[in-house]
Protein backbone atom coordinates (compact mmCIF):
# COMPACT_ATOMS: atom_id res chain seq x y z
CA UNK A 1 0.00 0.00 0.00
CA UNK A 2 1.12 3.83 -1.05
CA UNK A 3 2.05 6.11 1.96
CA UNK A 4 -0.77 8.93 2.25
CA UNK A 5 1.93 11.25 1.11
CA UNK A 6 2.42 10.03 -2.09
CA UNK A 7 -0.93 9.40 -3.26
CA UNK A 8 -1.49 13.45 -3.01
CA UNK A 9 1.75 13.69 -4.95
CA UNK A 10 0.25 11.71 -7.91
CA UNK A 11 -3.22 13.73 -7.75
CA UNK A 12 -1.59 16.91 -7.38
CA UNK A 13 0.25 16.14 -10.58
CA UNK A 14 -2.87 14.97 -12.18
CA UNK A 15 -4.62 17.81 -11.50
CA UNK A 16 -1.65 20.24 -12.76
CA UNK A 17 -2.33 18.29 -16.16
CA UNK A 18 -5.71 18.95 -16.09
CA UNK A 19 -5.33 22.55 -15.07
CA UNK A 20 -2.74 23.13 -18.34
CA UNK A 21 -5.77 21.20 -20.58
CA UNK A 22 -8.61 23.44 -19.42
CA UNK A 23 -6.50 26.17 -19.67
CA UNK A 24 -5.41 25.39 -23.03
CA UNK A 25 -9.13 24.87 -24.07
CA UNK A 26 -10.24 28.75 -22.43
CA UNK A 27 -7.04 30.01 -24.47
CA UNK A 28 -8.45 28.78 -27.40
CA UNK A 29 -11.97 29.51 -27.11
CA UNK A 30 -10.80 32.85 -26.65
CA UNK A 31 -8.82 33.23 -29.29
CA UNK A 32 -11.59 31.74 -31.54
CA UNK A 33 -14.27 34.42 -30.27
CA UNK A 34 -11.67 37.69 -31.34
CA UNK A 35 -11.44 36.06 -34.79
CA UNK A 36 -14.64 35.40 -35.49
CA UNK A 37 -16.59 37.99 -33.66
CA UNK A 38 -14.17 40.96 -32.94
CA UNK A 39 -12.26 41.18 -36.17
CA UNK A 40 -15.06 41.34 -38.46
CA UNK A 41 -16.81 44.27 -36.54
CA UNK A 42 -13.60 46.16 -36.25
CA UNK A 43 -13.28 46.23 -39.61
CA UNK A 44 -17.11 47.11 -40.16
CA UNK A 45 -16.09 50.19 -37.81
CA UNK A 46 -13.25 51.29 -39.36
CA UNK A 47 -14.98 50.96 -43.12
CA UNK A 48 -17.79 53.04 -41.87
CA UNK A 49 -15.12 55.88 -39.71
CA UNK A 50 -13.62 55.79 -43.24
CA UNK A 51 -16.40 56.39 -44.98
CA UNK A 52 -17.69 58.87 -42.91
CA UNK A 53 -14.59 60.85 -42.95
CA UNK A 54 -14.81 61.02 -46.73
CA UNK A 55 -17.89 62.04 -47.28
CA UNK A 56 -17.56 64.92 -44.71
CA UNK A 57 -14.76 65.96 -46.77
CA UNK A 58 -16.36 65.49 -49.60
CA UNK A 59 -19.02 67.65 -48.27
CA UNK A 60 -17.45 70.55 -47.22
CA UNK A 61 -15.47 70.63 -50.64
CA UNK A 62 -18.65 70.74 -52.78
CA UNK A 63 -20.10 73.55 -50.02
CA UNK A 64 -17.06 75.77 -50.58
CA UNK A 65 -17.34 75.77 -54.57
CA UNK A 66 -20.83 76.46 -54.61
CA UNK A 67 -20.24 79.37 -51.51
CA UNK A 68 -17.42 80.53 -53.82
CA UNK A 69 -19.53 80.58 -56.90
CA UNK A 70 -22.52 82.16 -54.92
CA UNK A 71 -20.04 84.90 -53.45
CA UNK A 72 -18.35 85.84 -57.41
CA UNK A 73 -21.80 85.62 -58.64
CA UNK A 74 -22.78 88.83 -56.60
CA UNK A 75 -19.83 90.36 -57.06
CA UNK A 76 -18.29 92.68 -59.60
CA UNK A 77 -16.60 91.58 -62.99
CA UNK A 78 -12.85 90.67 -62.59
CA UNK A 79 -13.88 88.98 -59.08
CA UNK A 80 -11.31 86.22 -58.92
CA UNK A 81 -11.51 83.70 -55.63
CA UNK A 82 -9.00 80.78 -55.35
CA UNK A 83 -9.73 77.81 -53.50
CA UNK A 84 -8.85 74.24 -52.66
CA UNK A 85 -10.90 71.03 -52.27
CA UNK A 86 -9.88 68.09 -51.28
CA UNK A 87 -11.65 64.95 -53.16
CA UNK A 88 -11.56 61.41 -51.68
CA UNK A 89 -10.72 58.26 -52.89
CA UNK A 90 -13.80 57.20 -55.12
CA UNK A 91 -15.59 59.83 -55.17
CA UNK A 92 -16.31 62.89 -57.59
CA UNK A 93 -17.63 66.43 -58.22
CA UNK A 94 -19.23 67.12 -61.09
CA UNK A 95 -20.70 70.20 -62.55
CA UNK A 96 -23.92 69.63 -63.72
CA UNK A 97 -27.27 71.06 -65.05
CA UNK A 98 -30.97 70.22 -63.63
CA UNK A 99 -34.11 71.65 -64.43
CA UNK A 100 -31.83 74.22 -66.45
CA UNK A 101 -29.97 75.86 -63.40
CA UNK A 102 -26.51 74.77 -63.12
CA UNK A 103 -25.91 72.82 -60.21
CA UNK A 104 -23.02 70.44 -58.21
CA UNK A 105 -22.42 67.24 -57.97
CA UNK A 106 -21.05 64.99 -55.42
CA UNK A 107 -20.53 61.43 -56.21
CA UNK A 108 -19.06 59.37 -53.44
CA UNK A 109 -18.63 55.06 -53.52
CA UNK A 110 -18.27 53.14 -50.08
CA UNK A 111 -15.17 51.33 -49.62
CA UNK A 112 -16.52 49.64 -46.52
CA UNK A 113 -18.48 46.13 -46.48
CA UNK A 114 -21.39 48.22 -45.90
CA UNK A 115 -23.18 51.64 -46.54
CA UNK A 116 -23.42 54.78 -44.78
CA UNK A 117 -27.23 55.42 -43.32
CA UNK A 118 -26.53 59.42 -44.66
CA UNK A 119 -26.13 57.41 -48.36
CA UNK A 120 -30.09 55.43 -47.93
CA UNK A 121 -31.92 58.67 -47.94
CA UNK A 122 -29.85 60.39 -50.68
CA UNK A 123 -30.89 61.30 -54.16
CA UNK A 124 -29.83 57.96 -55.36
CA UNK A 125 -31.99 55.91 -53.25
CA UNK A 126 -34.28 53.58 -55.37
CA UNK A 127 -31.26 52.23 -57.19
CA UNK A 128 -29.04 51.66 -54.13
CA UNK A 129 -31.27 49.95 -51.23
CA UNK A 130 -27.43 49.47 -49.60
CA UNK A 131 -26.24 52.80 -49.23
CA UNK A 132 -23.08 52.30 -50.84
CA UNK A 133 -23.12 55.23 -53.32
CA UNK A 134 -24.11 58.49 -52.30
CA UNK A 135 -25.20 61.53 -54.57
CA UNK A 136 -26.06 65.34 -53.24
CA UNK A 137 -26.95 68.14 -55.42
CA UNK A 138 -26.31 71.92 -54.97
CA UNK A 139 -28.14 74.64 -56.57
CA UNK A 140 -25.44 77.52 -56.80
CA UNK A 141 -28.55 80.00 -57.97
CA UNK A 142 -26.42 81.51 -60.15
CA UNK A 143 -24.89 80.52 -64.21
CA UNK A 144 -21.27 79.54 -64.46
CA UNK A 145 -18.98 77.10 -66.89
CA UNK A 146 -16.95 74.77 -65.43
CA UNK A 147 -13.69 74.15 -67.64
CA UNK A 148 -10.82 71.32 -66.10
CA UNK A 149 -7.00 72.23 -66.79
CA UNK A 150 -6.17 68.91 -65.78
CA UNK A 151 -7.74 65.76 -65.82
CA UNK A 152 -7.90 63.80 -62.63
CA UNK A 153 -4.59 62.21 -61.70
CA UNK A 154 -4.69 58.88 -63.30
CA UNK A 155 -6.12 58.76 -66.94
CA UNK A 156 -10.04 60.07 -67.73
CA UNK A 157 -11.87 56.34 -66.10
CA UNK A 158 -14.30 56.00 -63.65
CA UNK A 159 -11.93 54.65 -61.33
CA UNK A 160 -11.02 51.54 -63.16
CA UNK A 161 -13.37 50.98 -66.04
CA UNK A 162 -13.56 52.00 -69.61
CA UNK A 163 -15.94 53.93 -68.85
CA UNK A 164 -14.89 57.94 -69.61
CA UNK A 165 -15.61 60.58 -66.96
CA UNK A 166 -17.28 64.23 -68.30
CA UNK A 167 -14.89 66.35 -68.90
CA UNK A 168 -15.90 68.70 -65.94
CA UNK A 169 -15.34 66.45 -63.58
CA UNK A 170 -12.97 66.41 -61.15
CA UNK A 171 -12.35 62.98 -59.28
CA UNK A 172 -10.24 61.01 -57.39
CA UNK A 173 -8.94 57.22 -58.89
CA UNK A 174 -6.05 56.48 -57.01
CA UNK A 175 -5.23 55.19 -53.38
CA UNK A 176 -5.10 58.89 -51.92
CA UNK A 177 -6.50 61.89 -51.28
CA UNK A 178 -6.08 64.32 -54.11
CA UNK A 179 -6.07 68.09 -53.65
CA UNK A 180 -7.58 70.52 -56.49
CA UNK A 181 -7.43 73.99 -56.79
CA UNK A 182 -10.40 75.94 -57.67
CA UNK A 183 -10.60 79.24 -59.48
CA UNK A 184 -13.74 81.23 -59.59
CA UNK A 185 -14.10 84.03 -61.91
CA UNK A 186 -16.41 86.47 -62.68
CA UNK A 187 -15.39 87.44 -67.00
CA UNK A 188 -16.58 90.61 -68.47
CA UNK A 189 -20.33 90.15 -69.11
CA UNK A 190 -21.24 88.49 -66.15
CA UNK A 191 -19.80 84.92 -66.79
CA UNK A 192 -18.62 82.65 -64.22
CA UNK A 193 -15.81 80.60 -64.79
CA UNK A 194 -15.04 77.96 -62.27
CA UNK A 195 -11.53 76.44 -63.42
CA UNK A 196 -9.92 73.12 -61.68
CA UNK A 197 -6.11 72.02 -61.75
CA UNK A 198 -4.64 69.47 -59.80
CA UNK A 199 -2.51 70.46 -56.95
CA UNK A 200 -1.42 66.77 -55.86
Amino acid sequence: MEHPAEMRKKNATGTRGQATVEFILVLLIAVTFLAVIIQPNADLATGAMHDTQNLAKLRLSADKLVNTIQYVSVSGVGTKESIQTVIPVNASITCGTTAGKNTIVMNYTSTGLKGTASCLVDEDNASDTEGKTCKKTFGTGAIFTCTQDTVPIKPATACGTSTSLPSNTIATCDSKLSLYNVLVTKLPGGAISVDFSVVQ
